[in-house]
C-alpha cells in the first residue's frame, strides 16, 4: 500500500588540469602540473517507513491509528495512515583530490655509449572524504535499511620525491634513434602521509635491454 521504494541516485564530477613544459637547452628539460577533482553524490529512497511510526501502527487498539496486515484481499488501510508512516531516507557523501607535481631531467655526462641522464621529481597531494545520511538512518529508524552510522569526515596530506638515474651500457647501433641497446636504472621514493605513515626510503635497481628495436626487456 506504501507503493515501491525507489531510489535515485545522483553523481556529480568534475576535474581541471593545468601544466607547463620547458626545455632549457638541449640537455634540461622540465614539467610542472596542478590539477583538482571532486566527485559527490546523493542517494535517496523513497516511500520508505518509519520503523518506530509502523511497529506503533501495529501495536496500535484504536482504528483509526492502526494497521491492519491480517484485512484480507479487499481491505485497505486508510491512505493517509499509510502515508504517515512513509519516510525518506538519504546517504550522501564527497571526495577531492588536489595535487600538484613538478619534475626535472637533464644529462649529467656523455659516455661512449650515450648520456647519462638524471630526474628528480616532487608531488604533493590533498585527498579530502565525507558522508553524510539523514537522522533517522543514522538512529536506525529506516524499516528494513539497517543503520547508517554517524557522519564520517577525514583528510589527509601526502608528499613524495623521488629520483632517477639511468646510465647506457651498450649503445645502440649506428643509424638507429632509439634507447642503448643495454642501460642500468638507479631510482628512489620517499613518501609521506600525514597522521598516517611514512614510506621509508625506497630504492629500485634495473637494467632495461634493447637487444632489438621492437623488444625491450626490464
Amino acid at each position: 500500500e506504501a507503493g515501491p521504494r525507489r531510489s535515485l541516485v545522483e553523481d556529480e564530477n568534475y576535474s581541471a588540469l593545468a601544466g607547463l613544459r620547458s626545455r632549457l637547452g638541449s640537455a634540461l628539460t622540465w614539467e610542472a602540473a596542478a590539477s583538482y577533482s571532486r566527485d559527490a553524490f546523493v542517494d535517496t529512497t523513497g516511500n520508505a517507513l518509519s520503523t518506530k511510526r509502523t511497529l506503533a501502527a501495529l501495536a496500535s487498539s484504536n482504528p483509526s491509528t492502526a494497521v491492519n496486515p491480517f484485512g484480507g484481499e479487499s481491505f485497505s488501510d486508510d491512505p493517509a495512515l499509510v502515508e504517515s508512516l512513509k519516510a525518506k531516507s538519504w546517504f550522501g557523501g564527497a571526495a577531492d583530490l588536489l595535487t600538484f607535481d613538478a619534475q626535472a631531467a637533464r644529462d649529467l655526462f656523455t659516455t661512449a655509449a650515450g648520456p647519462v641522464r638524471v630526474a628528480l621529481y616532487f608531488e604533493h597531494r590533498r585527498e579530502r572524504f565525507g558522508s553524510n545520511s539523514d537522522p533517522a538512518s543514522q538512529a536506525g529508524d529506516m524499516l528494513g535499511q539497517g543503520q547508517t552510522g554517524a557522519d564520517a569526515k577525514s583528510a589527509r596530506n601526502v608528499v613524495a620525491t623521488a629520483a632517477e638515474i639511468r646510465a647506457p651500457l651498450i649503445a645502440a647501433a649506428t643509424g638507429e634513434r632509439t634507447q642503448p641497446r643495454l642501460s642500468v636504472e638507479i631510482a628512489a621514493r620517499l613518501e609521506d602521509f600525514s597522521n598516517s605513515f611514512h614510506s621509508g626510503f625506497r630504492p629500485t635497481f634495473g637494467l632495461v635491454a634493447r637487444p632489438v628495436r621492437d623488444l625491450l626487456v626490464r
